[in-house]
């Protein structure tokens, strides 16, 4: 499957709500996080990640106002779902950057268990 394809992102939504881990790490949550990537093929698009207090949604493209935004080339974002490099080493080298880091940071917890499910969903390169 595509990373960022029409079709990754309707399987990764539906992995991420039906995850009891990230429900549990979503339940008392209220944030929203854009996907961006350079060097990005043409299928892939951005995608939003929104979480309302256990209510979560990934959906392509920009939707209204983020919290934070993440953006890595798509070979970066690959290779962090494949466990191939951790955000915080993309992070601290500038791999990954964006805005609201500190916001990221907060939801460390969220993040990790956003990364846990959507690694289990196989991705082609």
């Amino acid at each position: 499957m595509l990373f960022l394809s029409t079709e990754w992102i309707e399987v990764a939504s539906t992995a991420l709500q039906d995850s009891a881990a990230f429900q549990r790490a979503a339940a008392r949550t209220k944030f929203a996080f854009l996907v961006r990537t350079t060097n990005t093929p043409d299928w892939a698009q951005e995608a939003t990640l929104r979480v309302n207090r256990g209510t979560i949604s990934l959906t392509p493209g920009r939707q209204s106002r983020t919290d934070a935004t993440g953006i890595a080339t798509y070979e970066d974002w690959l290779a962090m779902l494949r466990h191939e490099l951790h955000p915080r080493t993309a992070a601290l080298t500038g791999r990954l950057h964006g805005r609201g880091g500190l916001r990221v940071l907060r939801q460390h917890k969220l993040i990790d268990a956003m990364l846990d499910v959507l690694r289990t969903i196989p991705v082609e390169g």
